[in-house]
């Protein structure tokens, strides 16, 4: 699952937790609140929303640029556009 679809699924299914696979793949689960959370991270409606608003925005070039962007720095540049407008 790439990090597109995992925002994407925020929006209809709420926080989602996810681990970096390899490449531009992630594991996802929904279900963020119980068990062991060592090693995966939360995405959160809000930052989900964001982060599809700005994919949905882009070029197709852009967009593959996007998404082939190391996690930190992907939420780096979102935020920073965010605070551009």
């Amino acid at each position: 699952m790439t990090l597109y679809e995992i925002a994407k699924r925020t929006l209809t299914e709420g926080a989602q937790k996810f681990r970096h696979r390899g490449g531009n793949q992630y594991d996802c689960q929904l279900d963020c609140w119980t068990g062991n959370n060592k090693g995966w991270t939360l995405l959160d409606h809000f930052t989900g929303s964001v982060i599809v608003q700005i994919y949905e925005a882009l070029s197709p070039e852009n967009q593959v640029k996007y998404m082939n962007l190391p996690l930190m720095k992907l939420l780096d540049v979102t935020w920073k556009l965010v605070n551009r407008s």
